[in-house]
C-alpha cells in the first residue's frame, strides 16, 4: 500500500489504523477524529492509495458519481485517466464537503448519481461512500449496464454506506474481481473492491 504523497500524507500516516474503536482512549479517537474531519472536508471520506488510483485508470473511462471534490479521481487523471465528474451539487452548497482548503474542480457536471449512469452508460463507475440509507448507491448499481465495472470504496454491509438493496443488487447481480487494501481512520472500515456486473 502506498499513500500519495502530498501535505495530507503525514495527517494520514499520524491518525490511521486498523483496530477497533473499543480500544482507544476517548483522548486519543477525539484527536483522530477531528484529522479524519479535517481531511474530509479537504480531501476525501476515503484516504488515496496509489492503488487506488491505478484501479481508476484501469477501468477508464470512468464515471464517478457524488465525486464531491473528485480528488482521487484528479490524481488518477493527472496520470491518463479518462474520467468524467458529476455530484448533485458541485459547489460551495454542497453540505458533504465543506472546506476553506479545497475547491470543487473546474468541469463537475450536476447531475443526480442515476442520472449520470444513464447518460453515460458505456463508461465504468467509481463510487466512493454513497450516502448511508440512501437510495443513490443502489439507484447506481441498477442503472449500470451488465458488463460494466465498479471501482466501490465505502463500508461492507451492516456499515455506514449504501443501503440493504443496494448490497443485495451487489451479492446477486455483480461478481468481486478485486480487492484494494485502504489504510482507515480509527473506527472506520472502509475499503475498495471492483466489482462487474453479471446480470439484469
Amino acid at each position: 500500500m502506498m499513500l500519495i504523497d502530498n501535505e495530507w500524507k503525514k495527517v494520514v500516516e499520524t491518525g490511521t489504523a486498523r483496530f477497533s474503536i473499543m480500544n482507544l482512549s476517548s483522548e486519543k479517537w477525539g484527536e483522530n477524529f477531528k484529522k479524519r474531519e479535517d481531511f474530509r472536508k479537504g480531501v476525501s471520506w476515503h484516504i488515496p492509495t496509489q492503488e487506488l488510483v491505478d484501479a481508476i485508470k484501469k477501468y477508464s473511462p470512468i464515471v464517478s458519481v457524488g465525486c464531491g471534490f473528485g480528488y482521487t479521481e484528479k490524481l488518477a487523471e493527472k496520470e491518463g485517466a479518462d474520467v468524467i465528474l458529476t455530484d448533485i451539487s458541485p459547489d460551495i452548497q454542497n453540505k458533504w464537503c465543506i472546506s476553506d482548503k479545497m475547491e470543487f474542480p473546474n468541469g463537475v457536471l450536476s447531475m443526480d448519481a442515476k442520472a449520470a449512469i444513464k447518460s453515460f452508460k458505456d463508461r465504468n463507475v467509481f463510487m466512493a461512500w454513497p450516502p448511508y440509507n440512501n437510495p443513490m448507491a443502489y439507484e447506481v448499481v441498477k442503472a449500470m449496464k451488465v458488463g460494466r465495472y465498479l471501482v466501490y470504496v465505502g463500508e461492507s454491509e451492516g456499515g455506514c454506506t449504501g443501503d440493504d438493496n443496494f448490497f443485495n443488487i451487489l451479492s446477486n447481480k455483480f461478481s468481486e474481481v478485486d480487492d484494494i487494501y485502504l489504510p482507515s481512520w480509527d473506527g472506520i472500515y472502509d475499503n475498495a473492491k471492483v466489482y462487474r456486473k453479471e446480470r439484469r
